[in-house]
């Protein structure tokens, strides 16, 4: 129960954050939250668009869901999998994703981007550093 509620938390929080990009309430962090754009493409402007993009979002949620359960659902998945939704919201809703987070000389991100990242990278840590002590 408290992995369902983490997940929901944080597909909460992005969705707020979005929100308030979106409606430029965020502006007391002007220096970095400057660049709010309708991302119609995936991971680092990849131009993936229409059936191959569905096809491709199919194809990793249904990857993700099989390492979770193999995996029993670890925090890093989890991160992952909210990232993966929040993002997904924001395509069925808008027809892109809203990325407003502009670090110098970085593409253009949001908070699910991050959440799929720090997953990813806890995800892969585990996987490389910490199966090889047993």
């Amino acid at each position: 129960m408290l992995k369902i509620s983490t997940v929901l938390s944080l597909i909460i929080i992005d969705q707020f954050v979005k929100y308030l990009a979106i409606n430029e309430k965020l502006l007391f962090l002007n220096n970095i939250l400057n660049h709010t754009t309708c991302n119609p493409y995936i991971s680092w402007s990849i131009p993936l668009h229409g059936l191959l993009l569905w096809i491709f979002i199919i194809f990793a949620l249904g990857f993700l869901l099989y390492v979770s359960i193999k995996n029993n659902f670890p925090y890093s998945l989890l991160l992952i999998t909210a990232g993966a939704i929040g993002n997904i919201i924001d395509r069925l809703h808008l027809n892109c994703v809203i990325d407003f987070i502009s670090i110098k000389n970085f593409p253009t991100f949001n908070l699910a981007d991050s959440f799929i990242t720090i997953g990813i990278l806890l995800f892969l840590w585990k996987e490389l550093f910490q199966n090889k002590k047993k």
